[in-house]
Parts: C-alpha cells; sequence; structure tokens
C-alpha cells in the first residue's frame, strides 16, 4: 500500500489542479535530489497515460565544487539509463551573481529558471515540472511569516501555472519512502544538511517542533494554503480588473487609479509589478500608491525598475531610457556577454546542431547562413522580421499585436547581422537564420 501512496497523491494532485493535457511537452527540472528524482520517476509512469514528452532539465551551479559535478554526472547517467533526453546548464553563478550585485539564491533561482523556460520547446506554452513538496510549501510559508506577509505569502507555493509542481500535496518522508520503495537512487546536496541558510533552520529546528505539536501540521498548512490562495486570486482579479479600466495607451489613468479602495488598489500594484516581473513588496506598493495620490514624482524599485507618475499617468519604467539606444557587438563564437546591469548574462553558443537537443532551437540560429557583424541591441526604427509561415512584418506592428506595452519594446534585447534582424527577445528567429536539414552548425542563445 504504501508504495504507491506517493503515486496515488500525485494522480489526486494532478487531477485537482488540471496540471496536465494530452501531449504535454513537460521540462523536468531534476537536481538528482531525492525530491526530483521521485519526480522524474511519477512522471516516467504517468507518461503513456498522458502522452507526455519529457525533458530533463539541470543545472550545475558550480557552488560545491566537486559535488556539483557529481550531481550533473549524475544525472546524465540517470537519464541515459532511463531514456530521457537530458540538457544540462553548467556556469559560474558565485561569479555572475557578483557582477549582477544579486544575492546568490536570489540570482541561482532566477538564472535556473530562465534555463527551464529555455529549454521547453515552446517558451510560450512549454510546461516546467519541479519537485517541490508539502515540506517545501511549509517552509515557504514559515519563512514569509518571519518576514512579515499577508495573504498571497499565506498562500504558499502555487501548485500549477507555467510551472507545475505534482508533489506540492506529497510529504518529503512519503518520498523518501517511495525512492526506498522503488530502489530509486539520488544524491544529497551537503548544504541542505547545514544550518547556513534560513530555510535550513525553519527545516531543521522549527517545523519538527511543529509536528510534535501537531502530527498533521503539513496537511493543516496544505488546506490553509489552499484556502488563501483562492482570497488571493479573487483579490488578483479585483486588482487586474482595476489595470485594464485604468490602462491608457502610455500608462494607467491615475484620476481612474485614485477613485478605487483601498483593497483593489493594492492588488493593481501588485499586479503591475507582477507583470513587470518586480518584487511585490509592501514597500515598494505603498511607495507607488503615495506616488498615485500625490500625483506625481518617481521610486526606484530595487535599481532596476522606476515607477514614474507624471501628466495624470503612472507607468513602470527603465530608469536608464533616456540614455538612448544601446548596441554591444559580439563575435561569432561562444561566449558570455553582459549586456545589461540589470538582468542575468547572456550566453552564446557556437556548435555543431548535433550537439542540440530540439528543445532548444527556438533560440538556435543557423550559424553559416548570419553575416559576421553580429550585435545585440534594441529596436531601431524600419526593422522587420519574417516569422514561419507568417507574412514580413514590422517589428512595431509585431509588438502592437502581441500586445507588449509601448514602454517595454525599446527594452526587448534583439540580435542582428549587416543584413537587419535576426531574433527578438520573447518572438524568436527571422526565416533566414532558422536551422534546416542542411544546417551543420548552430549559434544558440541562452538569457
Amino acid at each position: 500500500m504504501m508504495k504507491d501512496n506517493l503515486l496515488q497523491t500525485v494522480q489526486k494532485t494532478v487531477a485537482k489542479y488540471d496540471m496536465l493535457t494530452k501531449g504535454d511537452h513537460l521540462v523536468v527540472a531534476v537536481s538528482g535530489g531525492a525530491d526530483s528524482m521521485a519526480l522524474l520517476h511519477v512522471l516516467l509512469q504517468l507518461k503513456e497515460r498522458w502522452n507526455l514528452s519529457l525533458t530533463v532539465a539541470h543545472v550545475n551551479h558550480g557552488l560545491r565544487g566537486e559535488e556539483s559535478d557529481r550531481d550533473q554526472v549524475f544525472v546524465e547517467k540517470i537519464c541515459q539509463e532511463w531514456n530521457v533526453p537530458c540538457c544540462v546548464e553548467k556556469a559560474d553563478i558565485s561569479a555572475l551573481s557578483r557582477a549582477a550585485g544579486k544575492g546568490i539564491e536570489e540570482f541561482a533561482r532566477g538564472f535556473r529558471y530562465a534555463f527551464f523556460q529555455q529549454t521547453a520547446p515552446d517558451p510560450m506554452r512549454g510546461k516546467i515540472a519541479t519537485a517541490h513538496t508539502a515540506d517545501d510549501n511549509a517552509e515557504t510559508v514559515l519563512l514569509n511569516l518571519t518576514r512579515g506577509t499577508g495573504v498571497t505569502g499565506l498562500a504558499g507555493i502555487p501548485p500549477t501555472g507555467r510551472v507545475i509542481r505534482p508533489l506540492i500535496e506529497c510529504s518529503r518522508q512519503m518520498v523518501e519512502a517511495y525512492c526506498a520503495r522503488h530502489q530509486i537512487p539520488y544524491v544529497t546536496d551537503s548544504t541542505n544538511l547545514q544550518d547556513d541558510y534560513h530555510r535550513n533552520r525553519i527545516r531543521h529546528h522549527v517545523i519538527p517542533l511543529l509536528k510534535e505539536q501537531n502530527p498533521s501540521f503539513l496537511d493543516g498548512v496544505t488546506r490553509m494554503t489552499g484556502a488563501n490562495r483562492r482570497d488571493s486570486e479573487f483579490l488578483m482579479q479585483l486588482g487586474n480588473t482595476l489595470l485594464e479600466q485604468s490602462r491608457r495607451e502610455k500608462g494607467y489613468d491615475l484620476e481612474t487609479l485614485r477613485q478605487a479602495q483601498d483593497v483593489p488598489l493594492t492588488y493593481g500594484v501588485k499586479a503591475l509589478l507582477r507583470m513587470d516581473g518586480l518584487e511585490e513588496s509592501a514597500y515598494h506598493i505603498e511607495k507607488i500608491k503615495s506616488l498615485i495620490h500625490k500625483g506625481y514624482g518617481s521610486c526606484s524599485l530595487s535599481g532596476v525598475r522606476e515607477a514614474q507618475v507624471s501628466g495624470g499617468i503612472l507607468r513602470i519604467a527603465d530608469p536608464h531610457e533616456k540614455s538612448g539606444d544601446f548596441s554591444y557587438a559580439i563575435p561569432k563564437e561562444s561566449g558570455v556577454y553582459y549586456l545589461r546591469p540589470d538582468v542575468a548574462p547572456v550566453t552564446v553558443t557556437v556548435t555543431s546542431i548535433q550537439n542540440v537537443h530540439n528543445s532548444v532551437t527556438y533560440n538556435a540560429l543557423d550559424c553559416d547562413t548570419i553575416g559576421t557583424q553580429l550585435v545585440f541591441r534594441n529596436r531601431r526604427e524600419g526593422d522587420a522580421i519574417t516569422l514561419p509561415g507568417r507574412p514580413r512584418k514590422s517589428l512595431k506592428k509585431l509588438l502592437n499585436e502581441l500586445k507588449i506595452p509601448v514602454w517595454e519594446r525599446s527594452r526587448l534585447l534583439i540580435l542582428a547581422d549587416e543584413n537587419g534582424v535576426l531574433w527578438v527577445e520573447g518572438v524568436g528567429c527571422d526565416l533566414r537564420a532558422m536551422p534546416t536539414k542542411q544546417t551543420q552548425r548552430v549559434l544558440t542563445i541562452t538569457e
């Protein structure tokens, strides 16, 4: 009975949150630990029923020296034995995070998810499966409590969305029992055994006490986060509705925002920050609300973006936007390029097409059909692109059709050569640069 416990729970969770659709291609984040190995094993059991295509994605952060390399070798070996395609990204996260001016944990998480998204065959639709458990969910709630939080923070880790979490209602104890029953090998991250991180201290000391007080503590947290998630989703809908009502060509109408009650306004600002990928902190929310009521001024959002209020309009903008166009010439060879101070570096790889899994061809260009004068830049007047199966179109018209805000368009990263646009961030590559059956070498872009 125990051996099927986790699988049964996963099947109920998948149905409860409508996580899978037949024919889905999942990018499975596998670190090599017990949780991710159990997830991969379970998804292989469900593969035929759901007609799933699976690709494993593993990031070697280079933070634990030989142990990090050991984990990579382990995952690659398992994928070969279990006949699952595997994409690996190795990086010096410590150095990259310093260069970006961010903490290692924050930067590593962003780097991982950017890689998972790039590994998906369709960056706009492909799903990413991670191995977060009920224990991870409880740890996240307690972490949020220590920092101060509202309903959204008490909603824990979302089970579904672009990222699905089939183990979110399974305890770590269930995972370990499943691995033992099915003789699933896994590796252990030695840093998880240390108390150097806040999460680890909560895991090792706080949660055991709470479980001692209430053996069903994890079940209680799961019920609570489910209820808070429903409340949070309703409040976010109020916020999104307010944003839609106030939307104007250059931003959001101040008068409409001012007339809103405090709760819809708060969640409208949260939705605005979320759309821009910014931290939804209480500090930033209150600062922006203050600007709205004052009617003018600006405030920095972690130094990355800026909330600007003028002329009756609120917008989120790049504080460096007034500095004009940017252009960064690169050689036609592999390299890591720090193009913008507020985002992770861009990695360019020139390699044989045999070394590139078809799941990453969205950002792959035929190296022998593109020019030699390569440059990363922002959009220019007259830029145009030809997408597969579509007529050639100006970028201005295409981005308008994609409903990308006007102030975001100047920030989109573009790779061009002497003949024009080759690739546009979030859109894809021009037809002339796409790999074909005759392609020998490809240039891939990883953000």
